[in-house]
């Protein structure tokens, strides 16, 4: 008898790109293998100090019901980290992070 593979949500894509130094950026958004319950499905910016702040994430509307995008607040310079927590429309669930830096004006990292 064949085995079934439990597929879980793995992450394929990131705007900003993992581990990327940008000068702002005003979105973040995520694209993955599966689609999502959005409404399941959560993400949260920490950023320089510690500070954390949970997103208003949606449906992406350029990759559909497999990604999430979110609006971002004014980011000052410093290395952010995105959280993010999916439930899939099968019932799976996965959970991780990225993370990326806001380089100074003037400054090149």
């Amino acid at each position: 008898m064949a085995e079934l593979a439990v597929a879980h949500p793995l992450l394929l894509e990131s705007t900003p790109q993992a581990g990327a130094t940008i000068a702002e950026t005003k979105r973040v958004g995520l694209r993955f293998n599966s689609r999502l319950e959005p409404a399941l499905s959560h993400l949260r910016l920490e950023g320089p100090a510690g500070v954390s702040v949970l997103l208003d994430a949606v449906m992406s509307t350029t990759t559909g019901r497999n990604g999430l995008t979110a609006p971002l607040p004014p980011l000052r310079p410093g290395f952010y980290t995105v959280y993010w927590q999916v439930l899939t429309v099968d019932g799976h669930t996965g959970r991780g992070t990225f993370s990326f830096w806001i380089a100074e004006r003037g400054r090149d990292r």
